[in-house]
């Protein structure tokens, strides 16, 4: 954030757990991560719970020079069917900044 970067934009997906090692909790629930963003020098920084305010917060990501945060509050566990990855971290990247 110190380098205010107009582009960048930071979203953390949070479960409050270790879900791929056996689900133990993180603690981070205690954790004011929107907090700890603005006090690092963030121009925005907002929490999501819903789906709706997902999609209301990643509008105003988009709208919102940077940088930004977006803490997602999502629940543990994944579908029994989820394969593995089959795009690189970079493709990745690069489909989640086009959305954006």
């Amino acid at each position: 954030a110190k380098c205010r970067l107009k582009n960048f934009k930071h979203v953390l997906i949070n479960n409050a757990v270790h879900d791929s090692v056996g689900g133990q909790p993180t603690g981070s629930v205690q954790i004011d991560f929107p907090g700890i963003a603005r006090a690092c020098g963030y121009q925005e920084a907002m929490r999501a719970r819903s789906s709706e305010e997902v999609k209301n917060s990643l509008r105003k990501l988009k709208e919102t020079p940077g940088p930004c945060f977006l803490e997602v509050q999502a629940l543990p566990g994944a579908r029994a069917d989820l394969g593995r990855p089959t795009t690189s971290t970079h493709q990745n990247k690069d489909a989640f900044m086009n959305h954006l």
